[in-house]
C-alpha cells in the first residue's frame, strides 16, 4: 500500500446525506479548521516517541535519527511519562502507539490537546487501521501508521504530517472521503460504531 496525503484546504462537499454524523462532522471541521502549514520548516523536527516496549523505541530512534531533518529528543512509555517528556522537551511531533502499558495512546491524544497544547502526533500501531485510524483523527492526531509497513512509510507519514498533511493509506483515505460524500456502504466493521471505551474493552477481552 502508498500513503496518500490531502491538504487541509482540500474542498469537501458543503452538503452530504450523513452531514449530520457527529463522528464525520468533527473530522471535516478539523480539516476544515487546521492551519495552512505546507510553508513549515521541515529542517530538525524534534520527535517524541511513546512505545512502551523498548525495541520497537529503539528501532524507531535508529531509523529516525538516520534522517537529516529530523531528531528523537526523548522517548517514553506510559502516558504520565510521556506528558512529563513533552512538557520538558516540548517537541515538534508525537509519535503514539495505541496499547501503552497504562492506558492506550488515542486517550493520550485528548490529554494532550486538553491541554491547549498543538504538536503534529503520528499514530503508529499494530491494530487494525480500519478500526482505529478514524478514531485517531478524531483525538487530534493528524496521521496513522500500521507498524506492519515498510519502515520508509513511517518517514514519509512524519514528513507529511509535520507539513500539514493528513498521512492515511489511500485505502483509508478513499473510506473517509466516501463517507463525507454521503456513501453509507464503505465496507466499515461493525465494530467501528464502538466508543473508543468500548472498543478497548473488546479488545482486551478478545
Amino acid at each position: 500500500r502508498r500513503f496518500v496525503w490531502y491538504n487541509y484546504t482540500m474542498r469537501l462537499p458543503t452538503q452530504s446525506a450523513n452531514r449530520k454524523s457527529q463522528i464525520m462532522t468533527t473530522i471535516v471541521e478539523a480539516l476544515r479548521n487546521s492551519p495552512m502549514t505546507d510553508e513549515t520548516p521541515l529542517e530538525n523536527c524534534r520527535i517524541l516517541i511513546v512505545d512502551d516496549h523498548p525495541l520497537m523505541r529503539r528501532g524507531l530512534s535508529q531509523v529516525i535519527d538516520d534522517q537529516t531533518d529530523m531528531e528523537v529528543v526523548g522517548e517514553a512509555a506510559t502516558i504520565p511519562e510521556a506528558l512529563e517528556k513533552f512538557k520538558s522537551h516540548n517537541p515538534d511531533l508525537v509519535i503514539v502507539d495505541i496499547s501503552l502499558g497504562d492506558g492506550n495512546g488515542i486517550e493520550l491524544i485528548k490529554q494532550i490537546r486538553s491541554r491547549g497544547e498543538d504538536p503534529r502526533m503520528l499514530v503508529s500501531s499494530m491494530h487494525d487501521e480500519a478500526l482505529f485510524a478514524e478514531r485517531a483523527i478524531r483525538a487530534g492526531a493528524q496521521g496513522y501508521v500500521n507498524k506492519h509497513e515498510d519502515t520508509s512509510r513511517l518517514i514519509q507519514a512524519i514528513r507529511d504530517v509535520r507539513a500539514g498533511r493528513i498521512a492515511l493509506s489511500e485505502k483509508m483515505t478513499d473510506r473517509l472521503l466516501n463517507r463525507v460524500a454521503g456513501r453509507h456502504d464503505d465496507g466499515g466493521s461493525p465494530l467501528g460504531r464502538l466508543t473508543d471505551r468500548e472498543l478497548e474493552v473488546f479488545r482486551m477481552i478478545g
